[in-house]
């Protein structure tokens, strides 16, 4: 509201911790979702979609549906949203803390594929970012990876994963860790994004 007024409290499907920045969007028959995730660094938690409406009119917990299969750890990095199957509906791409690059389809709301796992030795921060990987406007999905278990990182892996399937199309190994999200843009003009990623140094010790 114009004042500032909190207009609902809901409570998180699973009744974790919730540190993700939740992404509302328009889906193809006008109404509008949000999307979230729960859990953290050393808490399981999952991915959850739910109309807008729902957080007003009392059905929240009864609309909400889970994306993708909690994990021992949370997914704390905001969802992306592309159309990655072609259908005019936006899919919904999961960024796990642990690891797990989940692609969901907009419309049905079930995993079309998965890439990485709990036990990949990598966690993120950061969503992935979507880039054209093509003329034709293929896309692909470039993301950013800690080495190492919280609250010790090793280093860092930056991959490009095809959209259609999470194939890996690319893939660079740096000893310095994520300083942010990832991010795809067409510098030269000629219809196909750059990746960028971003790497810092901790201080040792």
């Amino acid at each position: 509201m114009a004042d500032g007024a909190v207009l609902a409290v809901q409570k998180t499907p699973d009744g974790g911790e919730t540190y993700s920045s939740p992404v509302v969007y328009r889906r193809a028959d006008r109404t509008q979702w949000v999307v979230f995730g729960t859990g953290g660094e050393t808490r399981g938690g999952a991915a959850y979609r739910a109309p807008v409406a729902s957080l007003l009119d009392g059905t929240f917990a009864a609309r909400t549906e889970r994306l993708i299969e909690p994990g021992k750890k949370g997914v704390i990095a905001p969802a992306t949203l592309a159309d990655i199957t072609g259908d005019a509906e936006l899919d919904i791409i999961i960024s796990a803390f642990d690891g797990r690059l989940v692609a969901v389809d907009g419309a049905s709301g079930k995993v079309l594929w998965q890439n990485g796992g709990e036990t990949g030795g990598e966690e993120t921060y950061q969503p992935a970012a979507v880039a054209r990987i093509a003329p034709d406007g293929r896309l692909g999905l470039f993301v950013s990876r800690g080495i190492g278990a919280f609250p010790k990182y090793v280093g860092s892996v930056h991959r490009l994963l095809s959209a259609e399937d999470g194939r890996v199309l690319y893939e660079y190994k740096d000893v310095l860790y994520p300083g942010g999200a990832p991010l795809a843009v067409d510098l030269d003009g000629d219809g196909v994004d750059e990746p960028i990623f971003f790497t810092v140094r901790f201080p040792s010790g």
